[in-house]
């Protein structure tokens, strides 16, 4: 993972799973944190419109979860199936949001409170692609010059 922090002009280079255990992971959407963790099958499935209310937990092997719930709802008037997945640990609700008819993941919702803090993030999925290709010339960072290289940065301005 490369960071880039042009206010402070530092970038800073680490492994995903470093990347993954710091805090900045929800900034760059709950839903492809996840989707990174899922496996390429699976997130072609989640991509592809296969979450449908009758098989999505069981294609996951989380049917037998009890902290994951599913019901129909009706949000803006439309209907729409979520899915409630509430950490027993630190309490925070993530939700998925799926189109009934299309079996495409709409939505995602992260909910909770800390000591100082109550989060309500909803991120809304206009499109994904299933399978993007992508090779080690998909991206290319090269640092503006300047710019120092750091052991650690944080993307959050906070």
């Amino acid at each position: 993972m490369w960071t880039y922090r042009p206010d402070l002009k530092q970038y800073a280079v680490t492994s995903y799973q470093a990347f993954k255990k710091a805090n900045d992971w929800v900034l760059i959407g709950v839903s492809s944190f996840t989707l990174l963790d899922f496996p390429e099958e699976d997130r072609k499935a989640v991509v592809s419109g296969n979450l449908s209310d009758t098989n999505i937990l069981g294609y996951l092997g989380l049917a037998s979860n009890n902290e994951i719930k599913g019901d129909k709802r009706t949000i803006d008037g439309q209907p729409i199936y979520v899915y409630d997945y509430k950490d027993p640990k630190d309490g925070f609700t993530l939700s998925a949001f799926v189109n009934p008819e299309t079996a495409i993941l709409k939505q995602v919702q992260l909910a909770g409170k800390t000591d100082d803090l109550d989060i309500l993030l909803t991120e809304k999925i206009l499109s994904k692609t299933p399978n993007p290709t992508i090779n080690n010339n998909t991206f290319r960072f090269s640092p503006p010059k300047g710019t120092k290289r750091v052991k650690k940065l944080s993307i959050s301005p906070l």
